[in-house]
């Protein structure tokens, strides 16, 4: 709770870079497990990490938090606000679980990003059909800064009981999956913890026939 925002997200953000570096080695290890696991193509791979990455570099990530709460120093002191004209400061949960699908191994990466930007201590579970590429994204902050990346922790996709103790001692949870399968985690999580969850979507695109070349 002591450490300013904008070192973790300085933090972050140099390792976001180093992510967009096709001959990163992490990177490659994440590309080889997508290609392999996920049965995403190669190319498919690079676009995503190139996408992912690009959203989580220093200057979006502060001008996320400045859009989110005017002023991102409220997460590390009380702050006067001109247009209330009271003094406030934010605080994020002291501990989120977060429970993944493995359809897409995004929201996996920004959802831990988020929680230690609110300087929240991140629990996750991922899919033991398709764990994604979290673990080897967090084991590529230890190199960066190892003290914001044990912060962080992933539980055994097959560990029950320790995901439910999770729940227990967690301010917020966030679940990815079926809806089925979010209606039985919600059934885990106390009354009074806030629960967040994104199940089934639909989504369409359109192209224009002048979209396309001969």
């Amino acid at each position: 709770m002591t450490r300013p925002v904008s070192s973790i997200v300085a933090s972050i953000g140099k390792l976001s870079l180093r992510w967009l570096d096709k001959n990163y080695p992490f990177r490659k290890k994440a590309i080889r497990r997508l290609v392999q696991k996920s049965r995403f193509t190669e190319p498919m791979s690079h676009a995503l990490l190139d996408v992912l990455f690009r959203e989580l570099t220093q200057a979006k990530l502060l001008n996320l938090l400045k859009a989110e709460l005017g002023d991102p120093k409220v997460l590390d002191e009380f702050r006067y606000d001109r247009l209330t004209g009271k003094w406030q400061r934010a605080r994020g949960p002291r501990v989120i679980t977060h429970i993944f699908s493995g359809n897409v191994p995004n929201p996996s990466i920004v959802s831990f990003v988020l929680g230690m930007l609110v300087k929240s201590v991140n629990i996750g579970k991922v899919s033991s059909r398709d764990e994604g590429i979290l673990d080897i994204y967090l084991d590529s902050l230890k190199t960066v800064d190892r003290r914001l990346a044990e912060t962080n922790r992933l539980l055994d996709s097959r560990d029950k009981k320790a995901l439910a103790s999770a729940i227990q001692m967690s301010g917020l949870v966030v679940a990815y999956g079926a809806d089925e399968s979010l209606k039985e985690i919600r059934a885990l999580v106390p009354g009074g913890t806030r629960f967040v969850g994104y199940g089934h979507r639909m989504s369409f695109a359109v192209y224009p026939k002048e979209a396309f070349s001969e």
